[in-house]
């Protein structure tokens, strides 16, 4: 029986030890992960990935099943049989956390990006991005999309990127 990988956490805090946290675990299948605003050695969850299941081509958020860290660098990849992702997260000096992501999918895609439950109310100024960003107050949702139109030859690669600021 195979182990389940542990819990690996990323802070981007500044020098009052105040910013943001993402901690990814492993659930079923994939990573998982929750970013924290972390202030005054408290962190109170605000986004949880939302994640799909095993049989989805094109889930809520990327499947992602390979993390490894770098000094302040998470970099993560994963799959589905119809697409590849890659993942960057990045702790950067003033405390926030900036996401690249890259997608190269087999044919179109129903849903491509990121999708995250909000578990705290907070400024919408905390998630920026040059992405499509949506956000849907009824469901408590947060979308991240490319922006780029998608082409009419595949396989082919889609990025988006997006930063949470403390």
């Amino acid at each position: 029986m195979a182990s389940t990988p542990p819990m690996v956490a990323l802070d981007s805090l500044d020098e009052q030890r105040q910013g943001l946290r993402i901690e990814f675990r492993w659930r079923n299948d994939r990573y998982i992960h929750t970013v924290y605003r972390v202030a005054d050695d408290t962190a109170v969850p605000y986004y949880s990935s939302l994640e799909g299941t095993e049989d989805e081509l094109f889930p809520a958020s990327p499947c992602l099943f390979d993390l490894h860290q770098q000094d302040q660098v998470l970099f993560l990849t994963g799959a589905t049989s119809a697409c590849h992702w890659s993942l960057s997260i990045q702790a950067a000096l003033d405390g926030s956390l900036v996401f690249e992501v890259a997608c190269r999918f087999k044919a179109e895609p129903s849903w491509l990006g990121s999708t995250y439950e909000t578990l705290h109310p907070g400024p919408k100024e905390m998630l920026s991005s040059d992405s499509n960003l949506r956000s849907c107050e009824s469901t408590q949702q947060i979308r991240i999309s490319p922006t780029a139109e998608l082409p009419r030859e595949f396989p082919t690669t889609l990025q988006w990127n997006y930063r949470v600021n403390p």
